[in-house]
């Protein structure tokens, strides 16, 4: 892997981390990241809310991935995701560039109850942003439909999560994919909480069937701000071996725009 590169991504992303400390705090945050899956909480209505972090492969792969969401409403999100730095070691050559870029909505249609977990539906489209000549991407559009269901089980969360993935074919077509995880976490300290996935990404046309287990944990900063980082270990062939991923989420709250004084006043 491009060394020098790594360790410039490496540091640019711990001195955002260190910058996001000061940011003023905004309405409370609902991070999804970096799990696979995603719950069933939306970005607070009216504002704004940014993950970003790094996820290295050891010499395999490294990238940065990110998202922006927007609360439309206080159960409805969109969001846009992406890669700025993507490189990739293609049989001891390192391919960078960016990354496909991902966009969405999330619409949580049930309220957890004492009896029944919350929903939430979910579509999401892959644009074929990223160099498919060098192995970044497939070059094809993917689209992802599915949702989550999440329930409180004191004082454990669960989340289970999937979609159907129509994926483009460079070889001309579709396949078809299934996504699926469940996520659990836990609080186990002020501020301190734990957390663990196993996900299964499968194309049976493909012959692929990428399984992985994460476990991580999160500080929360604040109500707005909120720190992770997590392990990501293979558990079959076509999955990378190991993965460490750290990062944050942050919401900036609703922008404000003072109105002009009356003329006299």
């Amino acid at each position: 892997m491009n060394t020098p590169l790594l360790r410039t991504s490496f540091l640019a992303i711990t001195l955002g981390l260190a910058a996001c400390r000061t940011l003023p705090d905004g309405a409370p945050v609902t991070p999804q990241r970096p799990t696979v899956s995603a719950d069933t909480n939306t970005t607070a209505e009216k504002t704004f809310e940014l993950e970003a972090g790094v996820a290295i492969d050891p010499g395999d792969a490294y990238s940065t991935p990110m998202a922006l969401k927007y609360g439309l409403s206080d159960v409805t999100e969109v969001f846009v995701g992406w890669a700025p730095l993507l490189s990739i070691d293609m049989g001891g050559v390192d391919e960078t560039g960016i990354g496909d870029v991902n966009v969405g909505v999330r619409h949580r249609f049930q309220e957890e109850t004492d009896d029944v977990p919350s929903a939430a539906l979910l579509a999401s489209l892959k644009l074929p942003t990223a160099d498919d000549d060098d192995g970044l991407g497939t070059g094809e559009l993917d689209l992802s439909l599915g949702g989550a269901m999440s329930k409180t089980l004191d004082p454990l969360s669960v989340t289970g999560y999937y979609t159907l993935d129509v994926l483009g074919d460079p070889r001309g077509g579709t396949l078809i994919g299934h996504t699926v995880a469940v996520a659990g976490s836990q609080t186990v300290a002020d501020s301190v909480a734990a957390f663990g996935e196993f996900a299964a990404i499968l194309v049976p046309e493909a012959d692929v069937d990428i399984l992985l287990a994460t476990l991580g944990g999160t500080y929360t900063h604040s109500a707005s701000q909120v720190f992770d980082a997590a392990l990501v270990i293979g558990l079959s062939e076509d999955a990378p071996d190991l993965q460490m991923l750290i990062g944050f989420t942050h919401n900036f709250g609703r922008s404000s725009r003072r109105a002009s004084p009356a003329p006299g006043r």
